[in-house]
């Protein structure tokens, strides 16, 4: 019996020394109660939750394991409002979670849960969740919030990850058409094809500077905008002034007169041709042409030809007897009229030589102008040279003892024959055979009629015992007049279209 208290005594005291060192961890009370005896701690009911009966000053209880707490350790310790100074935490000083709600006490260390305000983390939120971690700021520098974060951005970037490239192409950057190229907190300007160059393309590129003068023959280039245009001199064009102008084509120098370019570098310097030939070639002076006139011809183009027709002194003409001229190249040329002939037409041709003298049967030939004339031809010959017999009145055509003139009609191709009688008193008619005696019996009459203004002359003898007759009577629209006897003295009777006497 004293054998077995001993041993039960030494398990009790064993017991004791191994588990102090862990009840001192485990109770939730923090001054440690010194046991004032060393026995065996019976419990009654039993410590639940893993705790451990003990003996504290004679008085048995339970040791309970974290977090229970209670005589049997079946209450659990509510963590969110029980401090802890053994892990430095006291709800009456700050909470148990800094930032966020304490949800309880759990079973395993450390005994409580926090739900995190946003934006935090750890046991007790105690953390700052660093939302710059993930490099959010793409162009920019990140800031940390509480639960968030702000991009600083570079210059040139904006937005809520410095992701947008601020578009720095203003209206107006890239001047005269040229296209403007964002780029990072600048730009640039693309010029190509403008004309212009420079940072903003308002730089005019000087095309007459590239590579070099476009503009030959001394044309003055004026530049433009892509472009330039060319100021020739005179006597070039094109758009370089590189037509040489064909000012000889066609030959502006009357009178076959010789035409030499004045853009023709080859003549100059020949003291044998005029100016400016005979100097040395010069751009300004190329335009337009120089004429070597002929003989009789003077100005710049030869045109003058003074008028070689007109005597100097007397400035008439040199052509006579009224013929044309035709001025000519230091000369003249007369066209003679008919008849004249000679240089100046002076010379008065003789047709009668000219001819071998023509006329025949006895006539003479008499010169005129252009022509001759046989005069002195027989009564039997007739025609231009007295050469044609002339046979109209050998069949004896005029009768009542009329005399008969034989006539030429005409000559050529063949002769054709005509007579003309002379007519005794009291005859007529082309024979002579129509009786002119007349009466004053009203049987006899002569009737003529006159569709233009004529003068005629009536010549009348006459023999009568009449008092009373008509010698003429003219019918006109606006009456009639009548010549003859009234009462055996001669009148004039004048009568109107009413046949009343005027």
């Amino acid at each position: 019996m004293a054998s077995h208290s001993v041993l039960t005594i030494l398990m009790c005291a064993l017991i004791l020394v191994i588990i102090m060192p862990v009840t001192a961890e485990l109770f939730h009370n923090s001054n440690s109660e010194l046991l004032s005896r060393q026995r065996r701690a019976v419990c009654n009911p039993d410590c639940k939750n893993g705790g451990v009966c003990v003996t504290v000053n004679g008085k048995d209880m339970c040791l309970c394991s974290l977090p229970y707490t209670g005589q049997t350790c079946t209450v659990i310790i509510d963590y969110c409002t029980t401090a802890q100074p053994e892990i430095g935490i006291d709800p009456k000083v700050a909470p148990v979670c800094l930032n966020g709600t304490c949800l309880g006490t759990v079973l395993t260390e450390p005994y409580f849960n926090c739900s995190c305000l946003p934006g935090f983390n750890g046991t007790r939120c105690e953390n700052n969740i660093d939302d710059c971690a993930t490099n959010p700021c793409i162009n920019g520098l990140c800031k940390d919030l509480i639960n968030n974060y702000t991009c600083s951005c570079y210059q040139g970037w904006q937005g809520r990850h410095c992701s947008a490239n601020i578009n720095d192409c203003f209206a107006g950057a890239c001047l005269n058409g040229g296209q403007c190229i964002d780029g990072n907190s600048s730009y640039t300007c693309n010029c190509s094809d403008t004309g212009f160059r420079g940072a903003n393309c308002s730089e005019n590129i000087d095309d007459c500077a590239s590579p070099s003068n476009p503009c030959s023959n001394g044309g003055v280039c004026i530049d433009g905008v892509k472009n330039y245009t060319c100021q020739c001199l005179a006597g070039y064009s094109g758009r370089n002034c590189t037509v040489d102008e064909p000012d000889c084509s066609p030959n502006p120098c009357h009178y076959n007169g010789t035409c030499l370019e004045r853009s023709n570098q080859a003549l100059y310097g020949n003291a044998s041709l005029p100016y400016p030939f005979d100097g040395v070639f010069n751009y300004s002076a190329a335009a337009g042409f120089v004429c070597l006139c002929p003989n009789g011809s003077s100005g710049n183009d030869c045109s003058i030809n003074p008028n070689d027709c007109l005597d100097p002194a007397t400035n008439r003409s040199l052509c006579a007897h009224a013929s044309s001229c035709t001025d000519g190249l230091a000369s003249f040329t007369c066209h003679c009229l008919p008849g004249y002939e000679g240089p100046t037409c002076s010379i008065d041709i003789n047709e009668c030589e000219r001819f071998g003298q023509p006329c025949q049967n006895g006539a003479v030939c008499k010169d005129l102008v252009a022509d001759y004339a046989c005069t002195g031809c027989t009564a039997e010959f007739g025609g231009k040279n007295c050469s044609v017999r002339l046979t109209g009145c050998d069949s004896s055509p005029c009768e009542n003892n009329a005399t008969c003139e034989p006539l030429l009609l005409r000559e050529l191709p063949s002769p054709d024959h005509g007579y003309r009688c002379t007519c005794k008193p009291g005859w007529s008619g082309p024979q002579c055979n129509e009786n002119t005696l007349a009466s004053f019996n009203g049987t006899s009459s002569f009737s003529a009629n006159f569709t233009t203004t004529a003068d005629c002359t009536f010549e009348l003898s006459f023999r009568t015992s009449l008092a009373h007759f008509d010698l003429v009577r003219l019918s006109s629209h606006w009456g009639d007049i009548r010549v003859g006897a009234h009462d055996s003295s001669l009148v004039l009777l004048l009568f109107n279209a009413s046949s009343s006497l005027i």
